[in-house]
């Protein structure tokens, strides 16, 4: 699962725990109307994302702490990627190769 598929299904999951539509719950969390769901948008080959602020707008909406949020089973198999999946991720996201630690 990547980042965009895991950080829907975990606010799907908050917005139905808390009696909320997603619309009701990007009002409530102070978000363009459309931000939450831009995450099913692409832009060219590239899937639009979130904003940590975002994230975090939307926790303080659910009275939540991020680490409440990233907390979920989905974000738990992120630990343990390895290198080569988040560089194709990446690039898939950005049509770039990411800069490796000393700069190359």
């Amino acid at each position: 699962m990547d980042m965009n598929t895991a950080l829907k299904k975990r606010i799907n999951e908050l917005a139905e725990e808390h009696h909320l539509s997603i619309q009701e719950l990007n009002i409530k969390a102070g978000l363009n109307y459309n931000t939450i769901n831009k995450l099913n948008e692409r832009k060219g080959n590239r899937p639009k994302t979130l904003t940590i602020v975002s994230i975090e707008k939307i926790c303080r909406a659910l009275e939540i702490t991020l680490s409440s949020f990233f907390s979920s089973e989905y974000f738990r198999h992120m630990e343990n990627r390895k290198e080569a999946d988040l560089e194709k991720e990446v690039k898939v996201r950005t049509g770039r190769k990411r800069k490796k630690k000393n700069g190359k």
